[in-house]
């Protein structure tokens, strides 16, 4: 076919399937069971809805695959279960970890001194809180938790000061405490993937819905799935709400796979997302809050202040439509300001962008732009680039993120930072040629931290 895909094609796991005619189409397995395939896809054949055809061609793509696979010779060594979390691979995944937490607010409250008097509040600083418990988990050898982390480098045994079940005794301590570190967030049971417990059932009844909507948190507490509100679970909310009020030296931590409104986030002295930070997390956590390592991460997503700012989602529904426009797209198109931006993200120091020059290529855009960082601490800056596009032919959002850099800098120094987006980036698809084409015309550049237009530099060439 035109993308020269020579494979076979399977479902994603449940669900992937929904008529027997899903063969037709170039289904080819349905995973993890025959649920809608199996005996239907045969009587369907039997009935002539099907032709015998496509089960052959299916089997050949299946077998033909199989066969190069098992006739192939094995590009990679043996791996021995004494290579599973060697050392490297720790270290690997506490760097991924400090690399990818993102400093959303700090009012001063960080880097953290050794000798602070520090409280640990939450329930979730105690567990081994690695994300779904789906198709991505992991079982590692050892889960640092953020608790565990944090009495490791300071070098004492601390103990959870207060949680979601006593906020007399919250406060109370809270009040005590020099520093107050919140962790918070969600679980596998909160999001992650749901499989109902009968998969031959092609739908949940009245009462599965219900059980689910009526769970502890409102989010299908022990099913997984979909989230059903962006905000913290109200017992959490109780939490950062009386802990920031009786200590303005609160940090919140939050441990998620993706946006928490924070419409609280006045109240803390800062504010880290460290996602679901993996078997490190809690070693990684103490670096960050202690300098040790300073914050570089960057959102992937946009964090709004409102429920109203994003498409409409129902986590009931079985279809929906959605417009081309998502995230940092929607809400520059509806002119609604975030609360942060797409690739927002803070440092310990500060840096500047200066002298954005731009020129096309017969490879594409070229891009350079001067970094430097003029605060007192060296620290790393993911620089971005984003493209907009002249939009007269066919619609296309404001911009685009089209590449990014990573730069470790001194305090003082500067870099002239490089980027080059190929031709096929630039390109949109022509659906009345079936072609992919580039639009004539004025296309912008914009360089920065983040994907803020007010925080950007701005240059234009035409193509």
């Amino acid at each position: 076919g035109e993308w020269g895909f020579e494979g076979f094609v399977h479902s994603d796991w449940i669900f992937g399937v929904y008529k027997p005619y899903g063969a037709a189409a170039g289904l080819d397995v349905e995973n993890p069971e025959p649920i809608y395939f199996g005996q239907n896809l045969i009587k369907s054949v039997k009935k002539g809805a099907v032709a015998p055809s496509v089960i052959d061609t299916a089997c050949r793509r299946i077998l033909t695959t199989a066969y190069k696979l098992l006739a192939a010779e094995d590009p990679f060594e043996a791996y021995t279960i004494d290579m599973v979390a060697n050392e490297e691979h720790v270290a690997l995944a506490r760097e991924a970890a400090e690399k990818s937490a993102v400093l959303l607010t700090n009012n001063g409250v960080l880097p953290l001194r050794k000798s602070s008097n520090v409280s640990v509040f939450g329930s979730l600083a105690t567990i081994a809180n690695t994300g779904d418990h789906g198709s991505s988990t992991v079982r590692p050898p050892h889960v640092v938790t953020p608790l565990q982390g944090l009495s490791t480098y300071v070098g004492r045994n601390l103990t959870l000061a207060g949680d979601e079940t006593d906020l007399e005794q919250a406060a109370a301590a809270a009040r005590d405490a020099e520093i107050a570190i919140v962790i918070v967030g969600t679980t596998a049971d909160d999001e992650g993937e749901y499989i109902p417990g009968n998969l031959s059932t092609q739908s949940e009844t009245s009462e599965e819905k219900s059980a689910e909507n009526a769970g502890p948190l409102g989010s299908g507490k022990d099913r997984g799935g979909d989230r059903r509100k962006l905000r913290l679970p109200d017992h959490q909310q109780a939490l950062v709400d009386t802990v920031t009020e009786n200590n303005p030296n609160t940090i919140v931590v939050l441990v998620c796979g993706s946006a928490i409104i924070c419409d609280w986030a006045d109240k803390a002295g800062a504010i880290l997302q460290t996602f679901y930070a993996g078997m490190e997390g809690g070693t990684a956590l103490a670096n960050l809050l202690y300098g040790e390592v300073n914050p570089s991460g960057k959102l992937p997503f946009s964090v709004a202040y409102s429920e109203a700012d994003y498409p409409f989602f129902d986590p009931d529904a079985d279809e929906i439509e959605y417009g081309p426009l998502h995230g940092y797209t929607l809400l520059e198109s509806t002119e609604t300001e975030p609360m942060f931006w797409f690739g927002h993200g803070l440092s310990y120091t500060q840096f500047s962008y200066r002298a954005l020059k731009a020129r096309t290529t017969a490879e594409g855009i070229d891009a350079e732009v001067t970094l430097v960082n003029t605060g007192d601490t060296a620290g790393t800056e993911i620089s971005q680039l984003y493209i907009g596009f002249p939009g007269d032919l066919v619609y296309r959002p404001n911009k685009l993120l089209r590449g990014f850099e990573r730069t470790t800098l001194a305090p003082g120094a500067r870099k002239t930072i490089r980027f080059h987006v190929p031709l096929e980036q630039l390109k949109y698809y022509d659906t009345s040629t079936g072609t992919w084409r580039i639009e004539p015309g004025t296309h912008t550049i914009h360089v920065g931290g983040t994907s803020d237009p007010a925080a950007l530099l701005n240059a234009s060439v035409t193509i």
